[in-house]
């Protein structure tokens, strides 16, 4: 019930389906918020005040992490939901995020009954450092 939790969508129409469902919920705790993320990066009050970033099928790991980072605070979390992560895809997000991370970890999973012959999914965390 402590948790507060802030969803962030650039569609006008799902924010708003968004809020109405927590309305209905009564959910108090959740806001959303219509922007994209780029902008939301140039408004005050947002750098650094959530303890972590969940992404499910946003961009690119090494083209959003980057981007996210800046609203994470220290000793905070960027949780991405993807695909088969390539390793040269690690291999630029571990360049573009270079000394700002204490560790990265990569969690495979396997969907059940999806289409695709595979379902292979990761979960890729990367943990901040702590100032």
């Amino acid at each position: 019930p402590d948790l507060r939790m802030t969803l962030l969508d650039a569609s006008r129409k799902r924010v708003n389906f968004q809020r109405t469902v927590l309305r209905r919920l009564g959910l108090g705790n959740v806001i959303c918020i219509e922007a994209k993320l780029e902008d939301l990066l140039q408004q005050d009050g947002y750098r650094h005040a959530y303890d972590g970033i969940i992404s499910r099928a946003f961009a690119a790991l090494d083209r959003w992490m980057p981007e996210a980072l800046p609203l994470v605070k220290p000793g905070g979390r960027l949780i991405a939901m993807t695909g088969v992560v390539e390793d040269a895809t690690i291999h630029l997000l571990e360049e573009s995020i270079c000394g700002k991370v204490s560790g990265m970890d990569c969690i495979p999973y396997r969907l059940p009954y999806h289409p695709s012959s595979s379902g292979q999914r990761n979960i890729f965390i990367v943990f901040l450092k702590a100032e």
